[in-house]
């Protein structure tokens, strides 16, 4: 049965996505998030071929136009394949971004607040610099930091525009840093007790993967996506694969007393451990927990909870850990020399500074330091 304007515009997300059937071999693709995009399916040398050809709603492509396409015939005057950059961002998310980030929906938050309200509806091939241009400067307002990212995304994505045929020119590619945030210099932001007592008490419902964070010296995105089939208790071990850390490779995190009670504590009802946390949920409930008192300084951030981490097991007393074991502790590659020299997994050492640092925290949030 042929698609209708009032079926399409109904059409209601499930569990898993879906798709429903026009004809000519046009299709209605509907996501578990409800966003609607259209697809063609064609058979070509005994292989199935599926193409995104637009997306459906806010200023999308109307079934008419769809049909249009899908049949090979000429949309606003014309030709089909002269695409609108809101197709393109809906094609770049799903065949790149989503396959290089464990967690990609913070960079798909850039195409829905940045790219495709502004350009969206232009034709990829009619964006220009002065377009890029535009972006940046807009997204300057949310720091320097953001404008690097909301670059690179646009570098990509029109690197990518260029590869499968959808324009000739990258009008991002001569763009540098310093026409959007600036070089940026590494953080070397150490919390006071004050600031690690703020962070601890998130006002969030997700509070509890901040305090994993702060507790194991993890990235924020970790905590937020682990599983409970990576946790052994008995063993107190948090085991990560190579698809879930940043290297690429498998690690492991230590689990303090405190670390597994926190663990214990929360409710299993999924296979996460923190079901709905992500990182925008976590930095947007930061802004309001960084205003707290004069002792509290509104620039920190979680990631600030692992260099602090690092920096105290660097100077405990009497006796400082080791550095190796610390970088081990934080899951980073280790130089070539010493990572081809030295294999030992230091399993005693990182545990006992662990514990320590479980013991540290537990302090410092009752505010016995």
């Amino acid at each position: 049965m042929s698609l209708t304007d009032s079926r399409v515009k109904s059409a209601k997300p499930r569990l898993a996505d879906y798709t429903l059937a026009d004809g000519n071999g046009l299709y209605l693709r509907v996501r578990r998030s409800g966003a609607k995009t259209w697809i063609t399916r064609r058979m070509t040398a005994g292989k199935v071929h599926v193409q995104t050809i637009g997306t459906y709603g806010d200023g999308g492509m109307p079934l008419a136009d769809a049909r249009l396409i899908a049949a090979g015939k000429a949309v606003d005057g014309g030709p089909p394949d002269k695409r609108k950059v809101a197709s393109l961002c809906e094609q770049y998310a799903k065949r790149v971004v989503e396959k290089r980030y464990k967690d990609s929906r913070p960079i798909v938050r850039y195409f829905e607040r940045d790219i495709v309200p502004a350009i969206g509806k232009k034709l990829v091939a009619d964006v220009e610099p002065a377009d890029i241009d535009r972006l940046l400067q807009e997204k300057l307002e949310d720091g320097p930091v953001a404008a690097n990212m909301l670059l690179l995304l646009l570098k990509g994505m029109f690197a990518f525009a260029v590869r499968t045929g959808w324009t000739k020119a990258n009008p991002a590619a001569s763009f540098t840093r310093n026409e959007a945030g600036g070089r940026q210099k590494p953080r070397q932001r150490e919390l006071s007790d004050a600031e690690l007592r703020a962070l601890w008490n998130t006002p969030t419902k997700h509070v509890g993967t901040i305090r994993l964070a702060i507790l194991t010296g993890c990235r924020i995105s970790e905590a937020c996506l682990a599983e409970w089939s990576q946790f052994d208790f008995k063993a107190r071990r948090w085991t990560l694969p190579a698809s879930a850390t940043k290297q690429g490779r498998e690690h492991w995190y230590a689990l303090s007393p405190q670390a597994v009670a926190l663990l214990e504590a929360q409710p299993r009802t999924a296979d996460r451990v923190f079901p709905g946390a992500n990182r925008i949920v976590i930095a947007n409930t930061l802004v309001e927990t960084r205003k707290r008192g004069a002792d509290v300084d509104p620039d920190y951030h979680v990631h600030d909870a692992r260099r602090t981490m690092a920096t105290r097991l660097g100077k405990r007393k009497p006796k400082a850990v080791n550095p190796l074991v610390i970088e081990l502790m934080l899951g980073h590659a280790l130089p070539k020399v010493l990572a081809t020299y030295n294999v030992a997994p230091y399993d005693v050492e990182r545990r006992e500074a662990s514990d320590w640092w479980g013991r540290t925290v537990a302090k410092i949030v009752k505010g016995a330091r």
